[in-house]
């Protein structure tokens, strides 16, 4: 395959012209994806509440994520690829170090091994390669300080009520490229991933899940059906109920110790 028609990589799919922009229109209003980063807010705030020290936001794209915990912490970096994303980013937070870093290329010389007391990556291992996948969470996880703490989300949970609509319309697409006999792209189909397919990743990567929180129940377009304060009222219920069928799922993460990795299959709820 040349390299005009080859499937794009993840880490190119946010470099593109234009990209930052049209990411942060998702979160503009009161749409889906704001609704959903409400319930994140409320997730990340129960989960990081006793958590001080150094950060590290990876894959921080705008700087989402890393704006909202930055002042609760005492030193704030956020890594991605894409310059556009970071532009954006520094337009958003106010204290932290942002670095334009590639994981895939092992240059991590200004972030120190073993240092991090929190590591936050939102929105990238649903649609990360595999490999990459592996190689972000050892990674990640080599940067954990002792006691420190990987929180990630999936966006797209096989358990979902959304995973029917997924394979439906992955069956179409799929009909559809083969007809067309075009090549798709990164985005092309919906992805999703089980809490198991999940914690086995973590065992692999010598990392143990704590804890697990589901969310956005109400998949879209169905949420649009709903007042805001209704389906905040619902999800919130189920949130707290630690229910796990929602579309997304944050993990809560530490550092294996020794002994501890046959733990991580059966680790909390």
């Amino acid at each position: 395959m040349t390299a005009l028609n080859r499937k794009p990589l993840y880490t190119e799919s946010h470099s593109g012209s234009g990209y930052g922009d049209r990411y942060e229109a998702q979160y503009a209003g009161s749409g889906f994806h704001s609704r959903v980063w409400t319930l994140e807010q409320q997730i990340l705030l129960q989960v990081v509440k006793a958590t001080s020290g150094a950060y590290m936001d990876f894959a921080c794209g705008t700087g989402r994520v890393l704006s909202f915990l930055e002042a609760r912490m005492q030193t704030s970096t956020g890594i991605d690829v894409s310059a556009e994303m970071l532009q954006k980013a520094r337009q958003r937070v106010t204290r932290s170090r942002l670095l334009q870093v590639n994981l895939l290329e092992e240059n991590l010389d200004p972030l120190p091994m073993a240092c991090l007391d929190l590591i936050t990556a939102f929105r990238f291992f649903l649609n990360a390669e595999d490999d990459l996948r592996r190689t972000a969470f050892a990674c990640l996880g080599s940067l954990l300080a002792p006691g420190g703490r990987l929180v990630f989300n999936i966006h797209g949970n096989k358990l979902s009520l959304r995973a029917p609509l997924v394979l439906l319309y992955n069956g179409f697409k799929s009909l559809y490229y083969a007809v067309a006999k075009r090549q798709p792209g990164i985005f092309s189909f919906r992805r999703h991933l089980s809490r198991r397919q999940v914690l086995a990743y973590l065992k692999e990567a010598g990392l143990v899940c704590e804890s697990t929180y589901s969310y956005a129940f109400i998949p879209y377009p169905l949420a649009s059906l709903f007042p805001e304060r209704i389906w905040r009222a619902i999800e919130t219920l189920l949130v707290n109920k630690r229910l796990l069928f929602g579309t997304h799922l944050i993990f809560v993460c530490r550092r294996a110790s020794t002994g501890s990795s046959a733990a991580v299959l059966a680790g909390p709820q």
